[in-house]
């Protein structure tokens, strides 16, 4: 045994110095260090188990490297392989590798998520995480093993795949996907419904979309929320679902990029489901409601004013001012609100609301910068 410490001590201390090689690397020549020695010694305090492989999963996972995505599919494969082998070969294997678990999928299916589509050409990320989800559930109507049971988390990265996809199908893949999660919820196959994160990320794939009436999908979606955590009332039946300020966000971020084929009513329309958001929030920032507006809430808000609005109009240019003066009595005028500002309002007013903070021409012009701004007005920032 104490060879066995000495030869691991050793192999730790190369792999800290690196080699050039990554931390993820590191970790899985670690892991197969720790499984020869098992396999030649029968050293049990050197013998891989779940946790150990779920770590160079995650290492993989986290590592952002191209490949990194397949890497850690290739160790979920080789936990895999116990419910694969003929009779013959599965007492070595199972001897050898552990099984897999509901975070060994959720890992390998986050690294899909994050991983550009462009390093992909055979297949899309976002298709790798639904195969994901796929395979565990066929291993879980295989073993019956509640730690191979997808769980809402394990759905939320399959959509969180979508959302950061692009496909032009993507949204409604996912809305479809959701629904999935509620039937399945209800047939008590998954034992939480799905959360804040999960619609709010179905939400945002909606407000990335190129659908004419993304405004109304995303209201909607934000009204079921509502509807199930009862966010009327002083006590919601299912908080786990409310509505948070990124949700409602999100929506206005639907609304606000309703432009390019959308129709001059399809843009009314979205237009108004903003200002509903907008003024239900604000009210929300008087006393009325737990969810008061950030520096985001003002700065789409003034996008949608942009976006969707007759340029020219006075209702338009007051608005406008009215906007930015609540944002600046919230304390929450950051640089996203500004270059905002200087894009959606005429230069004579925008020059008006931001006097006494713009830089000199010699300077750089109309630059403006939040350390610059009176600090009642960045009071309440949580970005700075």
């Amino acid at each position: 045994a104490a060879s066995v410490s000495s030869s691991s001590a050793t192999t730790t201390n190369s792999d800290q110095q690196g080699g050039g090689r990554s931390a993820a690397q590191r970790a899985e020549s670690l892991l197969q260090h720790m499984q020869t020695i098992y396999q030649i010694n029968g050293e049990e305090s050197m013998k891989p188990n779940t946790y150990s492989y779920n770590c160079v999963i995650n290492a993989w996972a986290r590592s952002g490297e191209v490949g990194a995505p397949k890497k850690a599919e290739d160790i979920l494969n080789k936990m895999l392989q116990r419910y694969n082998n003929t009779t013959t070969n599965q007492t070595n294997v199972d001897a050898v590798i552990p099984e897999p678990d509901h975070v060994s999928f959720n890992c390998v299916i986050n690294a899909w998520a994050k991983s550009s589509p462009s390093h992909h050409r055979n297949t899309a990320p976002q298709q790798h995480a639904e195969n994901l989800l796929a395979k565990m559930d066929e291993l879980y109507k295989q073993t019956r093993n509640p730690n191979h049971k997808p769980n809402v988390r394990t759905y939320t990265s399959v959509l969180d795949a979508y959302a950061k996809s692009g496909s032009t199908d993507a949204a409604s893949h996912a809305e479809e996907l959701l629904q999935r999660m509620e039937e399945l919820y209800q047939y008590s196959y998954l034992d939480e419904r799905p959360n804040t994160f999960t619609y709010s990320v179905v939400i945002h794939t909606w407000s990335r979309s190129k659908d004419p009436n993304k405004a109304q999908k995303a209201l909607r979606l934000l009204t079921r929320m509502e509807e199930l955590s009862g966010s009327s009332q002083s006590q919601g039946r299912n908080a786990n679902v409310r509505p948070s300020i990124v949700t409602y966000n999100s929506v206005l971020n639907a609304c606000a990029s309703s432009v390019g084929s959308t129709s001059a009513v399809e843009k009314m329309e979205a237009f108004q489901i903003a200002t509903r958001i907008y003024d239900k929030l604000h009210s929300s920032q008087n006393g009325n409601g737990p969810i008061t507006p950030d520096h985001f809430t003002y700065g789409t808000y003034l996008k949608a004013c942009a976006n969707l609005m007759p340029v020219e109009s006075m209702e338009r240019s007051n608005l406008l001012q009215q906007v930015f003066q609540d944002c600046c009595d919230n304390g929450q005028v950051s640089d996203g609100v500004v270059t905002v500002l200087r894009q959606a309002a005429p230069a004579e007013l925008y020059r008006f609301l931001l006097k006494g903070c713009l830089l000199e021409k010699s300077q750089g012009g109309d630059g403006v910068k939040v350390k610059q701004l009176p600090k009642e007005w960045v009071r309440n920032l949580k970005e700075r």
